[in-house]
């Protein structure tokens, strides 16, 4: 089974969220999940924590993603601010 990556943002230096398509079972998911480096080293696994969504639930997930940024608005306007002045 691949995934294609769609997101991947850091949380660390050792995690980050990734959001990725997959098929198994000849069904599209959508996952959303912790990725990690091992402490011996290597590529990024899969976590534990996560999600895996269908086609089914995107619309209802993105218009709640969209919702939660209105609310946030000026805190996302704030951290992207500061994101810009450390680049």
């Amino acid at each position: 089974m691949s995934h294609r990556i769609l997101l991947d943002v850091a949380k660390n230096s050792r995690e980050s969220l990734r959001v990725t398509v997959s098929e198994f079972r000849g069904k599209q998911y959508v996952h959303v999940r912790n990725w990690f480096e091992p402490r011996e080293g290597g590529e990024k696994q899969p976590g534990k924590e996560g999600v895996a969504l269908t086609a089914e639930h995107i619309p209802a997930i993105v218009d709640a993603l969209q919702r939660a940024a209105a609310e946030l608005e000026g805190v996302i306007r704030h951290v992207s601010a500061q994101a810009r002045k450390a680049a």
